[in-house]
């Protein structure tokens, strides 16, 4: 009931057809602002590929999901704005980094999602979606598994290894038992083994424990939009180091800034050395390599549409 009115709209027709061979850019004029989320929805339906809209602003992006969510809520997601730390901090709020995790992994499985976002948002760096699915692990019923290289996997991948899984980013091992909270979901995995044979896998509630699901394959997901491999850990430790000294030399005779400085940094390097969970990455993606770096658009498949919504107010906010 929705989509066949536009059917007989000349103007969507005529879209439909330019955007079917390939033209670009394509400009459209006097389309209302609840329009966008009816047009966009018919598009993917029509047209069924990954559709990118990009707005202005966090609360006109969460208008537009909200919009097409009513039309179809598994086709719609929000890729929301990071909060960006560049100070040490206990305790992070995960949410926005696991919805924005959930949005990377539909979007390398190729799924036809519309995904509405602020150009806030895209801006941040990401792992080039190759080191994203190399962190990646399909665990299917019947697979044969090693412990220790699961368990490192989910190291490098960002996890932190406890006695008993509580929340996202978290898993555990105990004897034949395999448990972990990957980003996107809102419960945890168990894996049980006979031998080094997966068995079962279940989904499970990690307040009660009580399992709420068998399921016959899973992903591991990584749990950090930039994730620090081995094979550039020591160019980061380096570019802080010389960072250091040079912030060091030009505070002349300032010894408490020149003590705060050393302790602040000092504990990121001991981290990194140590191989550490570091909470606030965005303190060290200015010395990983633009090689490793990508942005999310990299992550949508080759024949995707991009949507800029009033394209000058997108402009102006950058």
């Amino acid at each position: 009931m929705f989509i066949k009115p536009l059917g007989n709209s000349n103007p969507y027709t005529r879209l439909l057809d330019e955007v079917s061979k390939g033209t670009s850019p394509i400009s459209t004029y006097g389309i209302i602002e609840e329009n966008i989320g009816h047009i966009s929805y018919a598009l993917n339906r029509d047209l069924r590929k990954q559709i990118l809209i990009i707005t202005y602003d966090d609360i006109r992006a969460k208008r537009i999901y909200e919009d097409i969510k009513n039309f179809d809520k598994d086709v719609a997601m929000l890729f929301p704005t990071k909060d960006l730390l560049f100070y040490k901090v206990d305790a992070i709020s995960t949410e926005i980094n696991n919805r924005r995790l959930g949005v990377l992994f539909r979007l390398i499985q190729g799924d036809p999602l519309i995904l509405v976002a602020s150009i806030e948002s895209i801006l941040n760096k990401l792992i080039t979606p190759e080191l994203f699915k190399k962190h990646m692990l399909e665990i299917r019923v019947g697979d044969i598994i090693q412990l220790d290289d699961l368990a490192q996997l989910l190291i490098d991948s960002g996890y932190e290894r406890e006695s008993m899984v509580e929340g996202v980013g978290q898993f555990s091992i105990r004897g034949g038992i395999v448990d972990f909270f990957a980003p996107g979901n809102d419960n945890a995995y168990r894996i049980e083994l006979f031998d080094d044979e997966v068995d079962s896998i279940r989904v499970f509630d990690t307040e009660t424990q009580r399992s709420l699901d068998m399921l016959q394959s899973i992903h591991t997901v990584p749990v950090r939009e930039v994730v620090i491999l081995e094979e550039f850990r020591g160019d980061v430790i380096g570019g802080i180091n010389d960072s250091l000294e040079k912030a060091i030399r030009n505070l002349d005779g300032d010894s408490a800034l020149k003590q705060n400085l050393e302790e602040k940094f000092m504990d990121y390097i001991e981290g990194l050395s140590e191989g550490l969970h570091i909470s606030n990455v965005d303190m060290l993606i200015p010395y990983i390599r633009d090689e490793y770096l990508s942005s999310i658009l990299e992550y949508l498949q080759s024949d995707s549409m991009i949507v800029l919504d009033e394209p000058r107010r997108i402009e102006q906010r950058v």
